[in-house]
Order: structure tokens, then C-alpha cells, then sequence
């Protein structure tokens, strides 16, 4: 069976995860990755400061809110996730800049 997307048997509703970390398959279960993994409470506050920064510029890339919000990418990449597989941002549709994809937020 090919899946065309990561997200497509995900269901569209308020992100709530299994486990408080979205990469732990990627780390394995590795307590120094466990021990890094930020709180619910950072991760919500960040993924509202890039839900506002969207609201404010319709068009915008993950580099482009890590810079608006004080973060590097890597530091936002997992809420950046989240919020696609909630699908509170969505592919913009318009073409990527500096290889970056286009996202805005989901009305």
C-alpha cells in the first residue's frame, strides 16, 4: 500500500499526542532526548506565538516565524508538525522561497 502523505490517516482534530513527544520514535526512547523534551505548556505557548505570527503574515515560511518569534528552526521544527497534522497551517499553495515550503494558517 503507498501512502501519498504522512498525514492523510491522521484526524484533523485539536493535536492531543499519545506521548508528549512527537519525535520519541525518532530518539528511541533515549532518556537524554526525554530529559530535552520541552513541557506541554512551552510547546503550546510556542505553537500560539507561530499561529499569531501566521494570523499577522498570510504567507510564511518555518524559517521565516522562527525569526519573527526568537527561535531557531530546529527549535520550532516539532511544533511546526503539530500544527500540520492538526492542520492549523496548511500548504499555502504558492511556490516555495529560498526552499523553504509555504504554509498559512487554516481558516
Amino acid at each position: 500500500m503507498i501512502q501519498t502523505s504522512l498525514f492523510d490517516n491522521m484526524q484533523a482534530e485539536r493535536f492531543v499526542p499519545k506521548v508528549s513527544d512527537i519525535t520519541a520514535n525518532r530518539h528511541g526512547g533515549n532518556t537524554r532526548s526525554a530529559a530535552a523534551n520541552p513541557s506541554e505548556e512551552y510547546k503550546g505557548t510556542v505553537r500560539q506565538k507561530i499561529l499569531a505570527y501566521g494570523a499577522r503574515v498570510p504567507n510564511f515560511t518555518m524559517k521565516e516565524a522562527a525569526a519573527a518569534i526568537g527561535k531557531k528552526e530546529h527549535a520550532i521544527s516539532g511544533r511546526f508538525t503539530e500544527l500540520k497534522v492538526t492542520r492549523e497551517i496548511i500548504p499555502a499553495g504558492v511556490e516555495d522561497r529560498a526552499g523553504c515550503e509555504v504554509f498559512e494558517v487554516a481558516i
